[in-house]
């Protein structure tokens, strides 16, 4: 069901900088090269190898408002998959997740914002004082593990500069849109701290009326989202960088209606939310003109809701002459995400193989836990059921990984890497089904997995 949202925005943005700075660039009137940050050095994309699509600033700088699946999706070979109020699962070149219920899943394509995982936690992606998304398409492995089987969606924001720079932006609309933004960031601390600081807050009644209930705003968007960046330049060798993310989403989803309007019956309207709090370290050290040292930790910590009316209709409602049943279905999951990434990567010094070959090695450490809480009810004249389940998700992975960039020539480079993994999980889950007309049914599923990729 498509529905278009008329805005107004209002944009302004004020840079403060230096004369000599904007004399240089007026003068020499040179396009910045598109930068592409995913894989494990700083490239321009015109020197990737990968299948990269990079949608720049310029693209999604007045976009704020809108849903991150409206710019994604328009990149070739890359679909989605809503089923809420925002898109929850991205599929790269026909490989990836189409929902999440019950049961956990390992995602196919991988998603970061700001050097953090958020794979299967797309509703965490706001496009506010974003610099650049980047489109991996085809296996990561090496750089990302098994989340980057079909691909890997990277997000940038903004980053601290020098100068002072604000971002205002202010959206309304029909619907009741209403949405208000603020960026701001520069020197801190002169040579020593830079930062930045951003929150944006969207909120709308959505498009669908429920009749049953008259109602305008049970299929709502109710979106907050903030976040704070720190660069301390140590000294000229030794750089950290600080990200902190909080996110506070709390949509409803009613979405569909039996007689395919934009007016819904439901008796039991659901919700889309999540709340999130994330952050990331990482530091940058010189170790020798030859080659220097990245170490990065990140994590995160989600609360999702995702429920709604399995029937889409209220108690007693008569279509096609069949009265309605009742009929809700809740899933409530926490993530917890621990991360930690060693890697020494080779500067132009340290160049092996006669001056040919960039290096780089690595050690990476996983720690996933998913909590799950689902509860179904069911009833029509005559019958009534209740199910509850409740499971436990554990991941573990530690992985060594290592490439080489070899130029065969000065328009041919061989790239050989290998990524070993050590995987491991449990899973944990307790189900029982209370029903009038049967015997209590309970059920315990155990599985323990351990495997080297």
């Amino acid at each position: 069901m498509k529905s278009t949202t008329l805005t107004l925005s209002i944009i302004a943005s004020i840079a403060i900088v230096n004369t000599s700075a904007f004399a240089e660039t007026t003068t020499e009137n040179q396009l910045d090269p598109i930068v592409v940050s995913s894989d494990f050095r700083e490239k321009r994309l015109s020197q990737t190898s990968n299948s990269i699509t990079v949608i720049g600033e310029e693209e999604i700088y007045d976009k704020a408002s809108e849903n991150f699946e409206n710019v994604i999706g328009k990149t070739p070979n890359v679909n989605f998959t809503s089923g809420g109020s925002r898109a929850h699962h991205i599929q790269i070149r026909g490989i990836g997740e189409r929902s999440q219920f019950q049961y956990p899943l390992n995602p196919s394509v991988g998603l970061n914002v700001d050097g953090m995982d958020f794979s299967n936690n797309a509703l965490a992606v706001t496009l506010f004082d974003v610099k650049q998304i980047e489109v991996l398409k085809g296996p990561q492995g090496t750089t990302f593990g098994a989340n980057g089987m079909a691909g890997v969606v990277n997000i940038q924001s903004n980053e601290p500069s020098e100068e002072t720079e604000t971002h205002l932006e202010a959206t309304i609309g029909n619907y009741n849109t209403k949405a208000l933004g603020a960026a701001v960031g520069g020197t801190l601390i002169e040579n020593k701290l830079l930062g930045r600081f951003s929150i944006y807050k969207n909120t709308s009644d959505g498009f669908t009326k429920n009749t049953h209930l008259n109602r305008k705003n049970t299929n709502n968007i109710d979106e907050l989202s903030t976040k704070a960046q720190l660069k301390w330049l140590i000294n000229n060798d030794h750089t950290i960088d600080l990200n902190l993310i909080h996110l506070d989403v709390d949509n409803g989803y009613d979405a569909f209606s039996l007689d395919n309007s934009r007016n819904s019956h439901a008796d039991a309207p659901g919700d889309d939310t999540q709340k999130t709090d994330a952050f990331s370290i990482k530091s940058t050290y010189q170790l020798n003109p030859k080659m220097h040292i990245i170490s990065k930790v990140d994590w995160s910590d989600s609360d999702n809701k995702y429920s709604y009316d399995n029937d889409w209709s209220y108690a007693g409602e008569i279509i096609d002459g069949t009265e309605q049943y009742i009929g809700a279905d809740s899933y409530t999951r926490n993530r917890k995400n621990l991360a930690l990434d060693v890697r020494v990567i080779s500067d132009e010094d340290g160049r092996i193989f006669n001056n040919s070959t960039n290096w780089t090695f690595g050690a990476y450490h996983q720690d996933q836990d998913q909590r799950l809480n689902r509860f179904e009810t069911y009833s029509e004249p005559g019958y009534a059921q209740s199910k509850a389940l409740n499971t436990k998700y554990e991941t573990q992975s530690t992985a060594l990984y290592g490439q080489f960039d070899t130029d065969i020539s000065d328009k041919l480079t061989f790239i050989s890497g290998l990524r070993a993994e050590k995987w491991k999980a449990k899973y944990h889950d307790n189900q029982l089904k209370i029903a009038d007309y049967s015997p209590d049914e309970h059920t315990n599923v155990n599985i323990n997995h351990d495997e080297t990729l």
